[in-house]
């Protein structure tokens, strides 16, 4: 009898770690489809558009199986739409806050020899007080009339739903004092309750509520931010370098308001154009793709990025939003495509075969975020 147990105990064992393995992200399971995008295809032109192409990622069975029964999980942008969730300013007060509190600004006698000192901006366009160290700047928070004191990098996020839901970093919301870029992936369970949300700013240039009956909720959702944004958010994680990519960014896409928004690029008339354009081509290229995964992007000469995903189905759900991501990255940086076969199996190689098995290294370049041990996103820049 305890010979019996102990086989079967073993066998459990045994299927379980199969099963993390195929889980893995590893080349035995995860192969990017060349034959759709094959030199001398006509179906080449199914997977590039202008400045553009997308290579699908695709599962093995064996993956597929392992994952079959992982869940659903509601994206943020269906989430704002149906109002199952609920982001707001966090103030610095609260007693639902899990950070300490930021001290209130002292006055500080100014040093001329001190290359960290205080940077005093004005009162009259409401911008929070901030103080460089170690090159990054971390911001206090301020009384605004009316407004109370509220935190730049952290917000509120409440899910009011039986949903479970899948935030991921690089997505954008809008509202409250100014438009914040989420910092990091996350898993919200249903009815959460109050949950800290870590976030950066995109706009800099305001520091006040617009005006509308709920100032202090973020009920828009703009899309997911470019590769190169969420490559800083990800990788660099400082205010100081996501405003440096923002002004450039919007620089390059000869983009101004007069609060330096990131959102601002959606509302240029040649940019929305284009936009629209890749948008029609690429938003059902993967409809009914029941063993794709993810995609590696491409322009000019080189690969530019990939996000994968623990199912189809969670891909499915990612995709509309993440292309945004990628068109931004084209139409901002972007040029003809003429990347390599070569380049693209080599990129998934570093990928598959050595950062995922050194997760210091993907650090470098990209994040893996992980689910009660399981990986659900995996991306690389």
């Amino acid at each position: 009898m305890k010979t019996k147990n102990h086989l079967l105990t073993l066998s459990l064992i045994l299927m379980v770690s199969l099963g993390l393995q195929a889980q893995q992200f590893s080349s035995k399971h995860v192969k990017v489809d060349y034959n759709e995008i094959a030199a001398k295809s006509q179906s080449k032109k199914n997977f590039t558009f202008k400045n553009l192409r997308l290579y699908p990622i695709r599962a093995s069975k064996t993956f597929l199986k392992d994952t079959k029964n992982m869940g659903k999980y509601t994206p943020l942008k269906t989430a704002l739409e149906s109002k199952k969730v609920l982001i707001t300013e966090q103030s610095v007060l609260s007693n639902n806050s899990t950070n300490r509190p930021v001290r209130r600004r002292r006055r500080i006698r100014r040093n001329r020899t001190n290359t960290n000192r205080n940077v005093d901006t004005s009162r009259n366009n409401n911008t929070p007080q901030q103080r460089i160290v170690n090159n990054d700047i971390q911001v206090q928070q301020i009384n605004v009339s009316g407004g109370g004191s509220a935190s730049v990098n952290n917000l509120f996020i409440e899910n009011t739903s039986k949903d479970t839901l899948y935030i991921m970093a690089g997505e954008i919301v809008q509202g409250g004092k100014q438009d914040r870029v989420i910092a990091q992936d996350m898993v919200i369970p249903p009815n959460s309750g109050k949950i800290n949300l870590s976030v950066f700013c995109v706009e800099k240039g305001r520091w006040r509520y617009k005006k509308s009956k709920n100032r202090d909720n973020f009920d828009g959702y703009y899309g997911v931010s470019s590769l190169a944004l969420r490559k800083v958010v990800d990788t660099k994680k400082k205010q100081g370098e996501v405003w440096k990519e923002v002004d450039r960014s919007n620089d390059k896409n000869k983009v101004s308001s007069g609060t330096s928004a990131y959102t601002q690029q959606k509302k240029n008339t040649k940019f929305k154009g284009e936009y629209a354009q890749y948008l029609a081509f690429f938003k059902d290229k993967f409809k009914g793709k029941s063993d794709v995964i993810g995609v590696i992007v491409a322009t000019g000469n080189k690969v530019v990025g990939c996000d994968m995903f623990a199912s189809p189905q969670l891909f499915q759900t990612q995709y509309r939003n993440l292309l945004g991501s990628y068109i931004n990255e084209v139409i901002t940086d972007g040029a003809p495509v003429k990347v390599q076969e070569a380049q693209v199996e080599q990129f998934m190689a570093e990928l598959l075969d050595k950062e995922l098995k050194n997760e210091q290294e993907l650090k470098k370049r990209g994040k893996v975020f992980k689910n009660n041990g399981r990986k659900l996103h995996v991306s690389k820049y």
